[in-house]
This record gives structure tokens, C-alpha cells and sequence, in this order.
């Protein structure tokens, strides 16, 4: 019966692991690409109650089927953030996704 449970527990505790991260909608923000330095992204809003909004960069971020490298000025970004909103002017927020919308 202990193996049994404990069994159970693992395979729980590996289906848990190896399930995908889920995305929150209220942490999606998108727009369009006004300025980029190295560690952010200035972004004008498309959506959000603020015109505009600072996207910092971490270790972590993950870029979906581009690199920064390929971001430019004028481009539509989709931005996946970790839910810590700085309220100052403009917005800043910590990437944990970004996408490029192909228009």
C-alpha cells in the first residue's frame, strides 16, 4: 500500500512539472515598439490605461519565435509580464514572454 501512495505521489509530482506554464490574461500587454535600449523596451500602448509603458528585461525573458536583435522601431509586440506593475509614468513592467505580431 506505501509503494502504492508513493507511487501516486510521483506521478502526480511529474505530470505537475512537465505541464506548461499558463499565461495570464491581465498580464498581456501589447503595442507598438518606440524606443529600445539594451535591458527595456519603451511601448506604446494599444491597450491599458496608460499611453505608454517601460518593459525591463530579466535573465529569463523569453523571446517566442525571435531575439532581441530583430525588434525594431515601429514593430507590434505582444508582452507577457510577471504581474509586478510599477504605477509610475509611464508603467513599468518586468517580461517574462514577448512576441512580434506579424502584421
Amino acid at each position: 500500500m506505501e509503494i502504492f501512495v508513493i507511487a501516486v505521489f510521483s506521478a502526480l509530482l511529474i505530470i505537475i512539472t512537465c505541464l506548461p506554464d499558463r499565461i495570464i490574461e491581465e498580464n498581456l500587454l501589447d503595442g507598438t515598439i518606440s524606443q529600445i535600449d539594451n535591458d527595456s523596451i519603451l511601448v506604446e500602448s494599444t491597450s491599458g490605461e496608460s499611453p505608454f509603458y517601460v518593459a525591463y528585461m530579466m535573465g529569463e525573458t523569453v523571446f517566442k519565435n525571435i531575439s532581441i536583435n530583430q525588434l525594431s522601431v515601429g514593430d507590434n509586440i505582444k508582452i507577457e509580464h510577471t504581474g509586478q506593475v510599477l504605477e509610475s509614468m509611464p508603467i513599468q513592467v518586468y517580461c517574462k514572454t514577448v512576441w512580434k505580431e506579424i502584421v
